[in-house]
């Protein structure tokens, strides 16, 4: 029994990360203007998420009882995150589960054959830049909108958003040093993680039990959208269903995780990039500027650091899964990663931004949001 539960687990596996590998051929741009359109679909989502800081912070004020104030932080996560994927937006730190299974993919393809290293370290260069500009698209958007938001608080109710004892804390909470920011950054990558492989696994349900076909037989449901527009729901519902599930499984991750460690009595919490921005901006506006310029660099290496363990968790641990589901060994990581130096020192500016686009006209990538 252990042998078959084992092998059922490993063709799941494999069938969740097959489905994450085509996914995350979405998030890998190969030229500038595929570039330029993921910082678009970042810089989306970055404004939506400077809202559900705004609505996470007045949900505090309610000092609801715990358990309801886990549920509403889930309610405003989730609910965000699912309007991010709705309207194509892209939460950067939701892509390195896609990408790391389209990487583990390619090694598949090349396994009873030489790697070739260079082609190899050409695919994690194009995921690195991508991952680099979405990032900065988030950033570039939510840092205005939290400070907007926080200022025309204060412009209209005469008060601040949040007391200078509160933004202080907001301050401390993504101290890098001081804090242990950077621990919950490695439980949100984690949240991250498991948020892949739930997307992974509806998606493989929704083509495994021919999703669009059961759902266009609903009666009901034909007589409430018509007859025009149920294929084209079905067919929505079917490809997106990962997507849909995923973002919304990950909202309750995230908003219920403070408030389990608080009833076990653990340090168990989460720090997220881009919400980590938003309350940089929001404590900025409640202490009226008066900080230090030691504070105000800490504080956005805190952010930038949140980021980077946010992103090399959750991409290390779905690059380990899809390698174990293909039963793939890759020992060459050091000649990859010198091969990636010698690029950056070639061509240290394209390494962040890829080369100059040779054919004009080129279709773009589908940003299709945050799956």
């Amino acid at each position: 029994m252990r042998d078959l539960v084992a092998d059922n687990i490993d063709l799941l596996a494999r069938n969740v990360t097959e489905n994450a590998s085509r996914t995350g051929e979405h998030y890998i741009a190969d030229t500038r203007r595929q570039l330029g359109q993921m910082f678009l679909s970042s810089a989306g989502a970055g404004f939506i998420v400077g809202v559900m800081a705004l609505i996470k912070i007045l949900f505090g004020y309610l000092r609801a009882a715990p358990l309801v104030e886990a549920f509403l932080f889930s309610l405003n996560y989730s609910l965000g995150f699912v309007l991010i994927h709705v309207l194509h937006f892209t939460i950067a730190t939701k892509q390195p589960a896609m990408t790391a299974a389209r990487i583990a993919a390619e090694l598949s393809v090349k396994e009873g054959r030489r790697l070739d290293i260079d082609s190899m370290a050409e695919l994690v260069n194009k995921v690195f830049r991508t991952q680099f500009i979405a990032v900065l698209g988030n950033l570039a958007t939510v840092l205005p909108a939290a400070w907007a938001i926080a200022f025309g608080w204060q412009w209209i109710t005469g008060d601040h958003l949040v007391a200078p004892h509160k933004a202080l804390g907001l301050l401390h909470d993504i101290d890098p040093i001081n804090s242990l920011a950077l621990f919950y950054a490695a439980i949100a990558g984690v949240c991250l993680f498991v948020a892949g492989l739930i997307s992974g696994y509806y998606d493989n349900k929704a083509l495994y039990t021919r999703m669009a076909q059961r759902v266009s037989q609903l009666r009901w449901l034909g007589r409430l959208l018509g007859p025009a527009r149920l294929p084209r729901f079905a067919a929505y519902v079917e490809n997106n269903l990962g997507g849909l599930m995923g973002n919304f499984f990950f909202g309750i991750l995230l908003g219920t995780m403070g408030t389990l460690g608080y009833l076990l009595g653990l340090p168990l919490d989460i720090r997220h990039v881009t919400f980590s921005a938003a309350n940089f901006s929001t404590a900025m506006v409640a202490l009226d500027y008066n900080v230090t310029w030691r504070l105000v660099a800490l504080s956005v290496a805190g952010f930038f650091a949140i980021g980077t363990v946010n992103l090399v968790v959750s991409f290390g641990l779905a690059l380990w899964v899809a390698l174990r589901a293909r039963e793939i060994h890759f020992d060459q990581g050091i000649a990859l990663l010198k091969s990636l130096g010698r690029r950056f020192v070639a061509a240290p500016i394209q390494f962040f931004i890829g080369p100059k686009d040779s054919v004009p006209g080129e279709p773009g990538i589908s940003a299709r949001g945050t799956k």
